[in-house]
């Protein structure tokens, strides 16, 4: 006999599944048969990757919440080659002839595309959070960080998560697919801690390298 349960994981975390005992026996109860299955799993339930928003980080070297000046010269950039769509991508610069070949949105990658490591700084300091359990800012943080960071990975950038929870996380910029699962499994575990942003900025401040985008949440 097979048995199966199917739910749906809300809460981000560390879990144990068994070790499991099966109870059962006759209608009447003249008799009952108890089944152990002494093996135990553990189950790591990631935090969510949602689409963002049009959000424009800066590039390495200036400051600012990443908006374009409206006297840049962007039709004189060269485009040197594309990449598939990402979710918050603007449509302004999406290659329509290539996205038409490929029946896919394509973005339009120029010469001047910034390729500075990018930052997540998430502030996880106790009294700066409000509210409780998936409403909480803490949760809040966590899902922005995690999408944040996925964003980042698929544009290419090196990203890198510090977070000042109960136990620090300190993960420079690194590309590809398994930093991606290193910063969710690391966001995760993550937990309100007693260390303020401050002091964590000013530690990791002779660290940074000068083409580094800061993220702070």
């Amino acid at each position: 006999n097979r048995w199966s349960i199917v739910g749906l994981c809300s809460q981000r975390g560390t879990f144990t599944l068994g070790p499991t005992t099966l109870r059962s026996g006759d209608p009447f109860g003249i008799y009952t048969v108890s089944l152990d299955y002494s093996v135990a799993a553990t189950m790591l339930v990631m935090p969510p990757v949602v689409p963002l928003p049009d959000i424009r980080i800066a590039p390495g070297g200036s400051a600012g919440d990443g908006h374009r000046r409206v006297e840049t010269l962007e039709r004189t950039v060269t485009i040197s080659g594309v990449r598939d769509y990402v979710p918050g991508d603007s449509l302004r610069w999406v290659h329509w002839r290539m996205t038409a070949h490929r029946a896919a949105l394509s973005i339009r990658l120029s010469d001047s595309t910034p390729t500075s490591d990018w930052w997540i700084f998430l502030d996880l300091e106790k009294q700066t959070q409000v509210g409780h359990g998936q409403d909480s800012t803490l949760e809040h943080g966590v899902i922005l960080a995690a999408s944040l960071a996925d964003y980042g990975l698929r544009l290419g950038h090196g990203v890198g998560l510090v977070a000042n929870g109960t136990s620090s996380v300190w993960l420079p910029p690194r590309h590809g697919d398994a930093q991606r699962w290193q910063i969710l499994r690391e966001l995760a575990l993550v937990s309100s801690g007693p260390h303020s942003l401050q002091d964590v900025l000013s530690r990791a401040k002779s660290l940074l390298r000068h083409r580094s985008s800061l993220i702070v949440i």
